[in-house]
């Protein structure tokens, strides 16, 4: 009986809460299930020209670095059907030589995956990008990870991490919508 007392209340602040499932927020809505994902920080950094890869925060320089985000694919079933995904990338700081700075967005086997475009304004916030496609691409492929790859085409731009190593709290993630 006094099991029964527990589970209720915990039973209601799942449902009101959702839950998490290790560095996943998962909660049901009106238009599916919505899955948060935050980046894996062990595997999240960059390279540089040398080779050498860091883990303090993410720099994408042209022709210096490219930086490497890796999400774990475990919160969402494989028989799900995604209808909506959107990569989240916190923004610590903007080097433009030019109004804006762009960069190019590869899936894990290399596959360019669009782009996107950063502006001073941008700075210590979330840009977004529509991965949809690429998301249910990778959940097909190894369904373990979704790991992609940024290389600038002008300028530099300094991302945060999964372990928030920069300390701006805008912490890298997919957010996902299937049923």
């Amino acid at each position: 009986m006094e099991m029964k007392k527990i589970l209720g209340p915990f039973a209601l602040l799942l449902l009101l809460t959702g839950c998490n499932v290790e560095g996943s927020f998962v909660f049901d809505g009106d238009d599916g299930v919505i899955v948060e994902i935050v980046s894996i920080d062990a595997e999240d950094g960059y390279m540089d020209t040398d080779g050498i890869f860091l883990h303090d925060g993410i720099l994408v320089e042209r022709l210096v670095s490219t930086g490497f985000f890796s999400f774990p694919l475990h919160a969402i079933p494989r028989h799900a059907s995604i209808s909506r995904a959107f990569l989240f990338i916190g923004v610590h700081s903007v080097f433009a030589p030019e109004e804006s700075l762009v960069i190019d967005m590869f899936a894990g086997s290399g596959m360019y995956a669009g782009s996107f475009e950063f502006f001073l304004s941008d700075e210590m916030s979330y840009v977004f990008l529509d991965v949809t496609d690429v998301l249910i691409d990778a959940l097909e492929g190894n369904g373990g990870r979704f790991q992609i790859s940024l290389e600038a085409r002008n300028g530099a731009v300094f991302l945060e991490d999964g372990g928030d190593n920069l300390g701006t709290g805008l912490v890298p993630l997919v957010e996902a919508t299937y049923f």
